[in-house]
């Protein structure tokens, strides 16, 4: 998993489970902490962006809803979003896949590609089958 997917995916972890121990500042302090190295691209900090509103958007619907501690957290999200929520961090993946072109990112946008299209990546296609199409 990459980097930028981990940290989104973390922050929506942490939201979703403890709501109430975020705050404005946090998701600030949060967001100065996705490109310490400078390597954030302009497209990557636009979803990285979406992904902070989305971050916050469930924020606001888990302190307000009944807590649901049988949930798994990515439960959560797709409860209080949906796929929308999953879209900024598949479109963080498409990038690290098309930078790196390994097996862990092709898993990685696959599992999200389910996420946010309820279908399999280029029809359930494998990393070898893939790899051989982009040469």
């Amino acid at each position: 998993m990459s980097d930028r997917v981990r940290t989104v995916e973390a922050l929506y972890e942490a939201v979703v489970t403890d709501p109430s121990r975020w705050n404005e500042q946090m998701f600030v302090d949060w967001t100065e902490t996705v490109d310490t190295d400078g390597s954030l691209s302009k497209v990557e900090a636009k979803y990285v962006r979406r992904a902070l509103r989305a971050a916050q958007s469930l924020r606001g619907f888990w302190l307000e809803a009944q807590d649901r501690p049988d949930l798994r957290w990515e439960s959560r999200v797709d409860l209080a979003m949906g796929p929308k929520a999953w879209r900024p961090v598949l479109d963080l993946a498409e990038i690290q896949l098309h930078n790196s072109r390994t097996e862990d990112s092709f898993v990685e946008v696959a599992r999200l590609f389910r996420l946010v299209n309820h279908e399999e990546f280029l029809d359930g296609i494998d990393f070898d089958e893939w790899r051989q199409t982009q040469k």
